[in-house]
This record gives structure tokens, sequence and C-alpha cells, in this order.
């Protein structure tokens, strides 16, 4: 069963000009980032944790936490929760729009250059450390 549709908090506006690709994708990595979503990079992807129920052995239902890739379709939603997109009309008139399709295909195409954090995996019960110590706090360690 999928949570609530995400919240939007946009904080920032991207005017969307011809000529201007570059610096709209840069623009709207910046409002991802200061959106504060669990968005990673892993290897030559960008995925996000999702909690999935599963059966369990004994008949049950159990959660676990699955990496699931990032679309296109789900980055252009994300990016509209983090900015407006506004485009000038007429004289000097700005029309807020949606996130153009292109800038997530962009995005998702600068493999290597993203600065999303890294994530190099998902455990659901606590591990020991290489220093013998154990981890058994939720969030990134």
């Amino acid at each position: 069963m999928p949570g609530p549709a995400p919240r939007v908090f946009r904080q920032h506006r991207i005017f969307v000009e011809p000529g201007e690709k570059t610096r709209i994708t840069n623009e709207a990595e910046d409002a991802l980032l200061d959106l504060g979503r669990e968005i990673y990079q892993r290897g030559p992807d960008i995925v996000r944790p999702t909690l999935q129920k599963l059966k369990a052995a004994d008949g049950g239902i159990t959660e676990v936490w699955r990496l699931k890739p990032v679309t296109a379709a789900f980055l252009t939603e994300t990016f509209e929760c983090a900015a407006h997109f506004v485009k000038v009309v007429g004289k000097g008139a700005q029309r807020i729009q949606g996130c153009p399709a292109w800038v997530a295909k962009t995005y998702l195409d600068r493999c290597g250059h993203w600065r999303l954090p890294y994530l190099t995996g998902v455990i659901t019960s606590p591990i020991l450390r290489y220093d013998g110590t154990i981890l058994d706090v939720p969030g990134l360690r």
C-alpha cells in the first residue's frame, strides 16, 4: 500500500528559458538537494528506499526495505515538489508551469556528475562493524 502523496516544499524558482538547459538542470539539482528526500546514487543509478510488505515464512506479513531505481517520471514529480518552474511570457509576465520532462532525463543522464549522497546498501537488522562495534541505530553510519 503506497504512502501519502509527496509533500510540496517549493523553496526555489527556476526560470525556464531557451538555451539554458545546463543552468536549469543545475538549479533543479540544487532544489532537489535542499528538499532532503531520500534519493541516493548507487553505482550508475539513482535509487530510493521503499518499504514493501511481503509474506513471512510463518504466514504473517513482514516489511522489508528495497532499493527502487528512480524513474524520470518520479524525478519530474520530485523536482516539482522542490521548485516552481517559471516561464516568462509576453512582456515580462511570468507563468508557473510543470517541470519540463527533459530536465529529469538530462539529470538522469549525468551519471558520474550527481551531487547526491552515495548509498552502498540497506540493512534491516543490527550488524557487527569492522571495529567490533554494533550498528543498531537507524540512519546513515
